[in-house]
């Protein structure tokens, strides 16, 4: 479909208008965290309800982490991380923790679609519903050769 000057100009209007945005940012992201847990390049957008995200942290085996948890609708949560750096390639676990009964759910499956190769990445985990007025935390670490090194944690959401 082809759009004359007045309609590419109402089009790049209503992309402007910061509401809209977080919208299509909101929609691409559950698509892509409906598929599962997927890497995609840093820089995405990823516009939520509510987030909270952790200092980088590490080295681990030359990877610096930054874990985030994001609310995208009530009670539903996925994690993300933001990975930069490596000087290895490592395997990437991440996941929502929840303080109410202490599990993490949410961490892929340890496969090889969890390898991560030197450079910058964001890495996501599967959306958990979770009911927990204590805290969840986002929270991520690598691994290689099967030693993984110690857990990267967000700042909590409180729900």
């Amino acid at each position: 479909m082809r759009l004359d000057e007045t309609q590419g100009d109402t089009v790049l209007k209503l992309l402007k208008t910061p509401r809209l945005r977080r919208t299509m940012a909101a929609a691409a992201a559950t698509l892509t965290i409906a598929g599962g847990a997927t890497l995609t390049t840093a820089g995405t957008a990823n516009a939520t309800s509510s987030e909270q995200c952790g200092p980088v942290q590490g080295p681990w085996y030359g990877w610096s982490l930054q874990p985030c948890v994001d609310e995208v609708a009530p009670g539903v949560y996925y994690s993300r991380v933001h990975m930069t750096g490596g000087d290895t390639d490592v395997r990437i676990y991440t996941g929502v923790y929840d303080k109410c009964n202490g599990v993490t759910y949410g961490i892929p499956g340890d496969s090889p679609a969890n390898d991560i190769f030197p450079g910058s990445a964001w890495f996501y985990s599967y959306q958990s519903n979770i009911s927990c007025s204590q805290g969840v935390w986002g929270i991520a670490r690598v691994a290689d050769d099967g030693v993984g090194a110690p857990w990267a944690w967000s700042q909590p959401i409180y729900g």
